[in-house]
């Protein structure tokens, strides 16, 4: 039978070995997740943002140019806001979202010299300044309230794929914060 003090100094040593093969492990994680370096690391965090918002931004895209394809849509819809042309157009809002992740993507119509107020939309609409709603297409990231205080911004694809018709905006939620 081995001494007391024999046993307290495998043990120990055991404890040691295995601590010393988990920072190992952790260390060679952390290089191949992030890189050999600072600067590795954080190209490889802007390739993934980039291809993110890219992978966004050409959905929004798709989204917006199709609900605009048929811009004789608007005209009706703005004729008969609770008839026919209004349901027509909530359709196609509705058919641009399938087959998207739920929550994830809204979509919204509105004509160029209208109100602000949205003819048709799908998903979940948000508020967007009148002033954001004239002007070429284009991507911007606007805030909105979740729920509870809690806040998340999206990144908003505006053009008018409708042309003189009407304009299509898309947007995603691409971060909740809080």
């Amino acid at each position: 039978m081995l001494p007391i003090t024999k046993t307290l100094r495998r043990i120990y040593a055991g404890g040691l070995a295995c601590a010393l093969v988990v920072v190992a492990a952790g260390f060679a994680l952390e290089r191949a997740r992030f890189g050999a370096s600072e600067a590795e690391g954080l190209a490889r965090v802007e390739r993934s943002v980039q291809s993110d918002i890219t992978a966004v931004a050409a959905a929004l895209t798709e989204i917006a140019s199709s609900v605009g394809r048929e811009p004789g849509r608007f005209d009706a819809a703005a004729a008969d806001p609770v008839g026919t042309g209004a349901r027509l157009l909530f359709d196609r809002a509705d058919q641009a979202l399938q087959g998207r992740t739920s929550g994830a993507f809204a979509v919204s119509a509105y004509r160029p010299s209208g109100s602000g107020t949205p003819l048709a939309w799908s998903g979940r609409p948000s508020e967007i300044p009148i002033e954001r709603l004239s002007g070429d297409e284009t991507f911007f990231v606007h805030p909105h309230a979740i729920r509870f205080g809690f806040h998340g911004c999206g990144l908003v694809g505006l053009g008018q794929f409708g042309g003189a018709h009407g304009e299509t905006l898309a947007k995603s939620r691409i971060r909740n914060l809080g």
